[in-house]
């Protein structure tokens, strides 16, 4: 669930809400006793409450979403490889795609049908998770925009079952002194696999994954000598409700209770890396191509 009100909100608005209450109660005769003509008085008045509607408006709407948003997310359940709630809801199926980068942040919502969202299988399906510390990046993920009384509220997927495959498995990074091996192979929903590194002039060895359409990296080992890598981070089935407004990566990335990440499908990098401190770094990469995995939860 991305971006509900804050603990302590209902406690705030309440208090906004009695104030302009007390103000309205103590500026009301006032009112009357200073403007003679009563069509000045009421017209002040109704200047007042509008204002009041104003103040308020906005932190009502947070809240109003965020029940819903609640309400929503408390329902789902999953059971024999689907995810439901209880009622139809009218929706819309497609695909949110986000992307946030220095110059501003573009939403938008490509539907593939119309119908009403009771239950949908949890079955890996095309998506895309990039996203960087500065909370810049790319979402592409499957899911409902309802609409009726949950209006904007989304309820988005992803399934982390991937089939993978290698330019080549060995990257090899090696100087006179240095040498460096990053081996991978295919797991059962991803690839495995680990880094070595025997070094005397470099500082340091490290494996990356990247998209091939932007520069965000995601570290897959560190090493000194030994590192095992595994992929992908997020390993199992995961289900968001948020709104539209809120979606946003960095409420993602928060979320997924990550940093930096790199996952979905499509065409991506594996880089190994040797640092020097006094010379250029060196490098060795291969691309791979992962897709969703057939089958989904049993």
């Amino acid at each position: 669930m991305i971006d509900a009100p804050r603990p302590g909100f209902m406690r705030s608005f309440r208090i906004t809400v009695a104030f302009l209450l007390l103000a309205f109660l103590a500026f009301l005769p006032v009112v009357f006793i200073a403007v003679p003509d009563p069509d000045v008085a009421y017209a002040i008045i109704a200047a007042y409450i509008f204002f009041a509607v104003l103040v308020i408006y906005a932190p009502l709407t947070t809240f109003l979403r965020g029940h819903s948003i609640r309400s929503i997310a408390s329902s789902i359940a999953v059971s024999g490889g689907y995810f439901y709630v209880p009622f139809p809801i009218p929706a819309e199926f497609g695909y949110v795609t986000v992307v946030r980068r220095a110059e501003g942040l573009h939403r938008s919502f490509s539907i593939q049908r119309s119908q009403d969202f009771s239950r949908h299988p949890l079955l890996p399906e095309a998506h895309l998770i990039v996203i960087d510390r500065h909370g810049n990046g790319k979402i592409m993920l499957p899911g409902y925009r309802l609409s009726g009384k949950y209006d904007g509220i989304l309820i988005l997927f992803f399934v982390p079952y991937y089939a993978v495959e290698f330019e080549k498995t060995r990257l090899t990074v090696q100087s006179i002194n240095d040498i460096a091996e990053v081996f991978l192979q295919p797991s059962d929903f991803g690839f495995n696999g680990y880094l070595r590194a025997s070094l005397s002039r470099g500082v340091g060895a490290d494996a990356y994954i990247s998209w091939k359409g932007s520069d965000v990296v995601q570290f897959l080992a560190v090493s000194g000598q030994v590192e095992t890598i595994h992929y992908p981070t997020i390993a199992e089935p995961t289900i968001i409700v948020t709104h539209e407004d809120y979606l946003r990566p960095e409420l993602l990335a928060n979320a997924l209770g990550v940093d930096v990440l790199v996952q979905g499908t499509g065409s991506f990098f594996v880089t190994l890396r040797v640092r020097f401190p006094m010379e250029e770094d060196l490098y060795d990469s291969t691309q791979i191509w992962i897709s969703s995995r057939a089958g989904g939860l049993s």
